[in-house]
């Protein structure tokens, strides 16, 4: 009793009949029906599990191919970064070698890693070696390459 009345739930409690409070709980009997049909439909649900556990293996690897295959384009992106750079430090007898071993590696970026982040990344890089040729359109190709993969 609250400040001199009864509350409203109190009296709900009292206005129900002897069937009402023998009667099983409605929580308890969609427990029961549950599991009852659970148990009936096993088999879907073993599937319906399977189905599930397989599809979430799959999203796994995939995603950890794709991380994999940044890393590597990653590294190669950076060989050829520090090479770009060192072309633009090294006497004039040093470029030749130094330039091959970048198309090297700029090479490798485009052809097994044509897709990745660090390819984009890679067109900055060859938009700078063709604008160093006089290249225009090749570069500003280039330079929209880079764009759409920041």
């Amino acid at each position: 009793m609250i400040g001199g009345h009864i509350p409203a739930k109190v009296l709900q409690m009292e206005k129900m009949s002897r069937k009402e409070l023998k009667s099983p709980d409605r929580i308890w009997v969609a427990s029961r029906d549950l599991l009852s049909w659970a148990s009936d439909q096993w088999a879907l649900l073993v599937g319906l599990a399977a189905v599930i556990f397989v599809a979430v293996i799959a999203v796994t690897l995939v995603l950890q191919y794709r991380t994999k295959n940044e890393a590597e384009a990653q590294f190669v992106y950076s060989k050829a970064k520090a090479l770009y750079e060192q072309t633009q430090m090294a006497p004039a007898k040093d470029q030749p070698s130094l330039k091959k071993d970048l198309e090297t590696e700029l090479g490798k970026l485009q052809e097994d890693y044509a897709s990745s982040r660090a390819n984009g990344m890679a067109s900055l890089i060859r938009a700078q070696i063709l604008l160093g040729e006089n290249k225009l359109p090749e570069a500003i190709t280039e330079l929209e390459k880079y764009k759409k993969s920041l």
